[in-house]
């Protein structure tokens, strides 16, 4: 008995595993063919360039023996220029194919910022170039860009667009500061030539910018306007501590007149010294109200001076107007209803009237 009952055993393990390994082997052919079905974008769009480099070297090499040939060999004439034609038609179904694969893309890539010496974004790099990835590629141009502001002899002039076979390239004298192929273009729906001139004002717009911004001239202005907005906000401190002195003294002299006990019959709620304690107490919070709005207003002056902290004045501001905005909404999104309300009320009332009178008739 005991024998049997282990042969039973050992098959149920092994049915068991079977079932387990053959629902594996199902899952797995399931995610293989899922995985099947998400194309390769990279090696597409690897592929569709190396076809396309290939194709243009085909290009000249035919080009070139279209001119080599005398104008009476017209049967060579005209399969050079069958061919020809079939690589243009070609390379125009291949750069499709690569828009619609940019455009799929588009859906789901991050792009990486190329910011300015003043912090601020000059446009996006979506597309790897090489061993670089579109991450590399904004962090090298940032880099680059912030060395060419600390160049003193730095002229806007110098900086050019140069056109090599496949690329164009944005070079400050023999520094190439950045180069462009066709796929940074299409994935801003322009050609090369004008996406190269248009980063080259853009990069040499930022600098120039930036050391305009940042002359001993402007820093003076802005140093004077930081101790413009000191002065301003101590004067209107001082007016606010001398209009409360002024208050409470007031109030002292005309207590006995302005505060009397609030009491019904014998049980006094709050006598004159308990009134003007109160009184004490919200005049010193609406002035320390005053004073943290003043000086969080006067901070956000200050640092909208500088480029450098504007963003850390955009963030002071929005905190106050998005909660001021979130209120706004909400007031005017309740208003339908609140008119609706009212309507209730009016219509109600008149008719209760009217049913009043019917009855007193």
């Amino acid at each position: 008995m005991k024998k049997i009952r282990l042969n039973i055993l050992l098959i149920v393990l092994v049915l068991a595993n079977f079932t387990i390994n053959a629902q594996q082997t199902n899952n797995n052919k399931v995610t293989d063919s899922s995985t099947n079905l998400i194309p390769d974008i990279s090696a597409l769009s690897r592929n569709v360039e190396e076809q396309r480099i290939n194709d243009s070297i085909q290009k000249e090499e035919l080009k070139a023996q279209l001119i080599s040939l005398k104008s009476t060999d017209k049967t060579q004439i005209e399969e050079l220029q069958t061919k020809l034609k079939e690589i243009e038609d070609k390379e125009n179904r291949n750069l499709e194919e690569k828009k619609q694969q940019i455009e799929f893309l588009k859906k789901s890539t991050k792009g990486y910022p190329v910011v300015g010496v003043l912090g601020d974004t000059l446009f996006h790099i979506y597309s790897k170039r090489g061993e670089l990835s579109a991450k590399d590629r904004a962090e090298i141009l940032t880099k680059k860009i912030h060395e060419l502001y600390k160049d003193d002899y730095f002229n806007t002039d110098s900086l050019k667009v140069f056109e090599t076979a496949d690329n164009y390239t944005i070079q400050y004298g023999k520094t190439i500061v950045l180069s462009l192929n066709e796929t940074d273009a299409l994935w801003h729906d322009k050609n090369l030539s004008e996406l190269g001139n248009e980063y080259k004002i853009k990069i040499a717009d930022s600098i120039k910018k930036a050391k305009y911004e940042n002359s001993l001239s402007r820093t003076l202005i802005r140093t004077g306007l930081v101790l413009l907005v000191i002065l301003l906000t101590w004067l209107l401190i001082w007016l606010i501590r001398l209009g409360n002195r002024r208050l409470m003294n007031s109030i002292n002299s005309n207590k006995e007149k302005w505060l009397k006990k609030l009491a019904y019959k014998d049980y006094t709620f709050l006598n004159e010294e308990q009134k003007y304690q109160i009184i004490l107490f919200i005049t010193k919070l609406l002035r320390w109200f005053v004073y943290i709005v003043l000086i969080y207003i006067s901070l956000s002056a200050i640092f909208s001076i500088f480029p450098i902290t504007r963003g850390w004045a955009d963030k002071l501001i929005q905190y106050i107007l998005s909660p001021l905005k979130s209120i706004f909404i909400g007031i005017w999104n309740y208003l339908p209803n609140l008119f609706s309300i009212l309507a209730i009320y009016f219509v109600m009332k008149y008719f209760i009237k009217f049913v009043k009178y019917i009855f007193t008739e």
